[in-house]
């Protein structure tokens, strides 16, 4: 039987990063622990549960069927334990001293750069820590106040979220470029230029998505998760990009932009922000939401 009440969370931790880099070597430079420091945690965790997690082998680490079911329940519950030391030190009088934020990579600077300046403003002078993740949903939130992510709200996890903004998607390029190389008339003649892509979290990014629904596959040479990267090699005269664009300025570039096939290729991305439903009622998550109500930004 799981003895839930003694159950520590830093051997859970520790086990979770094992999980993760399936070594033991790499699970203690990621928590910053001696490789014995985590083999003992983690047998701490087991003789807690009263079974084996993991399996060491020749060819690294392995989960039990107990360890993979762990693996998928346990992010949850950090979660919850976060939510309840964050709301507790909440209810206290000591002022705000940091905002835990994970975002995107790629997000367009000027958009974390105007959200999280009102807010340092508007917080008393907190430090904010931002961290940037491929795949936000995925990233373990046990320790983050709120999420900045692409897409609809996820269908799991006890979370309150919102829309912030609403970026159109579609293909661009330099008018330099097109002007030497062609402005393409058809999905076909894509073909004959180079093609850079965002990477959609849990998308294919070669699908590119069309006007009517369907989906077109291209053949890209950039293949990036980092928005911010694909426009700038894009600004660069590269290629033909397909990113989300809300028509922001490009600091330090004077180059023309203009959509390509604007009624052929493209759709509509949403960005929201993801906050636990545990912390959402916080007085500093409070002030963020009031902020993100008054935020407007430029294009």
């Amino acid at each position: 039987m799981i003895r839930t009440a003694s159950l520590d969370l830093g051997a859970l931790h520790a086990f979770l990063a094992l999980a993760r880099s399936r070594s033991i070597q790499g699970a203690a430079r990621e928590t910053g622990m001696s490789r014995a420091t985590l083999r003992r945690r983690v047998a701490e965790l087991e003789a807690t549960v009263g079974m084996a997690l993991h399996e060491r082998g020749a060819a690294g680490v392995s989960l039990t069927t107990a360890g993979e079911e762990l693996v998928v329940r346990a992010p949850a519950l950090l979660v919850s334990a976060g939510q309840l030391l964050a709301a507790v030190r909440e209810s206290g009088d000591q002022p705000l001293r940091q905002l835990r934020v994970l975002v995107p990579v790629g997000l367009p600077p000027m958009v974390v750069g105007l959200l999280l300046a009102q807010a340092r403003a508007e917080l008393g002078g907190a430090e904010i820590c931002v961290g940037l993740s491929e795949d936000p949903l995925r990233a373990d939130l046990s320790e983050i106040d709120f999420v900045l992510h692409f897409g609809p709200p996820p269908s799991k996890g006890s979370f309150v979220t919102r829309l912030l903004i609403a970026l159109p998607e579609g293909l661009r390029a330099t008018r330099a470029y097109l002007d030497e190389h062609g402005v393409p008339e058809s999905l076909d003649a894509l073909a004959d230029h180079n093609l850079l892509t965002w990477m959609p979290p849990g998308e294919d990014p070669r699908l590119w998505p069309l006007r009517d629904g369907g989906t077109w596959t291209a053949a890209p040479m950039l293949l990036s998760p980092d928005i911010h990267l694909v426009r700038q090699s894009m600004l660069a005269g590269t290629g033909i990009a397909r990113i989300p664009d809300r028509g922001l300025p490009d600091l330090g570039w004077d180059a023309e932009v203009v959509p390509v096939l604007p009624e052929r290729v493209g759709c509509e991305r949403s960005l929201r922000i993801l906050i636990p439903e545990g912390l959402h009622r916080t007085p500093r998550l409070q002030k963020v939401l009031a902020i993100l109500d008054r935020l407007v930004l430029p294009g």
